[in-house]
């Protein structure tokens, strides 16, 4: 992750897919931080499609489950897979990284070792997968924002998302959000950000179903503007599932 923000605001990329949340893990902060960082914006980055994937966590390694002496895992997979794990090993070591990539690189090297992680990861490293799908919990799925310099979907937009910071006073995060409400508008997600100026002091990422275009969007945020005192459209995009 850290590399993936290093190079999306040094200009090393024009385009990532980055995670944004899982519905076991919640935010992916990470990104969030990348999203609300001067650099990321000066870079010309906007949110040009998102993408929900179910998640399919396997099993691999070099031994089986019942002689590994430890497990490599991203801590959303730990997450996901918590009750399987229970189940089949409840006293096997857990040793977290970054990533699921990481996570077989090392189960490649380390013999004695297991790992949760992507079947082509595995293939990709030659490693046995021991099981193919392990039991998650119902409905885990984690959405991915496509993030770019200029919006390639040829599909409409149907979701906006904008930061915004507001006066430190009473009521003022209420009528911000009423602006949405008054227009008949489902605003889907909000997460405030803390912002280097101390406590009490936060930016807010919102997702509004309606793009920027929408007229009932477009009055939305003429009305925001009377309580904000910053507010940007971080990208206007379509849905898609898989």
């Amino acid at each position: 992750m850290a590399d993936l923000v290093r190079d999306l605001t040094s200009d090393e990329v024009d385009a990532a897919v980055v995670p944004i949340e899982n519905s076991i893990g919640g935010w992916v902060v990470d990104i969030l931080d990348l999203i609300h960082s001067d650099g990321y914006r000066r870079g010309g980055f906007r949110v040009v499609e998102e993408i929900t994937i179910p998640i399919v966590i396997s099993l691999v390694g070099h031994t089986a489950i019942e002689r590994a002496e430890r497990l490599y895992t991203h801590r959303y997979s730990i997450r996901c897979a918590r009750d399987w794990l229970r189940r089949t090993r409840p006293d096997i070591p857990v040793v977290e990284v970054h990533n699921t990539a990481e996570a077989a690189a090392q189960a490649a090297r380390d013999r004695n070792a297991v790992a949760f992680a992507h079947r082509s990861a595995a293939l990709q490293r030659g490693i046995p997968i021991l099981v193919d799908e392990v039991p998650v919990r119902e409905g885990n799925a984690t959405r991915f924002f496509v993030v770019a310099r200029r919006a390639f979907s040829r599909r409409r937009p149907t979701k906006t998302a904008l930061l915004f910071t507001l006066r430190d006073r009473p009521g003022a995060l209420h009528r911000a959000l009423g602006v949405f409400a008054r227009e008949r508008l489902n605003l889907t997600r909000l997460h405030s950000h803390p912002l280097d100026a101390g406590l009490n002091a936060y930016s807010f990422f919102a997702e509004i179903e309606a793009p920027s275009s929408a007229s009932a969007m477009r009055a939305a945020l003429e009305r925001l503007k009377r309580y904000a005192e910053s507010l940007e459209i971080v990208g206007s995009f379509p849905v898609v599932g898989v």
